[in-house]
């Protein structure tokens, strides 16, 4: 009986305690990642500015929190449907160097696929290191956000403010 006993601990509970463990440690890791990530940049002020094409120019105002490159992309949508879209044609996607501090505007020219208002826009900004190591992702600034979370795929989600 002692025998079986052992048996069970040893390919049951061990290993459980172990994923648990390792399910912990997990978590920890993915919550710096994020707290890293999302010291890369604050979103100062936004404005989306009408041009005569009928598309629009999206202005960001961010102060870096490190040294790297920012890019920045946007859409805008109404209800599920997309108004507002990067005009990869006009303005290719074209990272910026930063330093940790410094305040820098991104543009990002927009194109209108569809007539409509949108009630929802999304700036995603491309977060690189200077070299090949250290933390890269996305941080999104997006209208419909309650609060600073993940999107669960290691990039940080954070509420849009009014533009201005």
């Amino acid at each position: 009986m002692a025998l079986l006993l052992g048996l069970f601990a040893g390919t049951v509970i061990g290993p459980r305690l172990q994923m648990k463990r390792d399910l912990r440690d997990r978590e920890i890791r993915q919550k710096e990642h994020l707290r890293q990530l999302g010291a890369c940049l604050t979103l100062e002020r936004w404005s989306l500015d009408r041009e005569k094409d009928g598309g629009v120019v999206v202005r960001a105002a961010v102060q870096a929190g490190r040294e790297g490159r920012l890019t920045l992309d946007a859409h805008a949508d109404e209800g599920s449907d997309e108004v507002l879209v990067p005009d990869v044609q006009k303005a290719p996607l074209l990272p910026a160097q930063v330093r940790a501090g410094e305040q820098v505007t991104l543009e990002r020219h927009l194109r209108r696929i569809r007539p409509g208002e949108p009630d929802s826009v999304s700036l995603r900004f491309s977060c690189r290191p200077p070299g090949p190591k250290g933390i890269f992702g996305v941080v999104e600034y997006a209208t419909g956000v309650a609060r600073e979370g993940s999107d669960g795929f290691g990039n940080v989600v954070r509420p849009l403010p009014p533009p201005g």
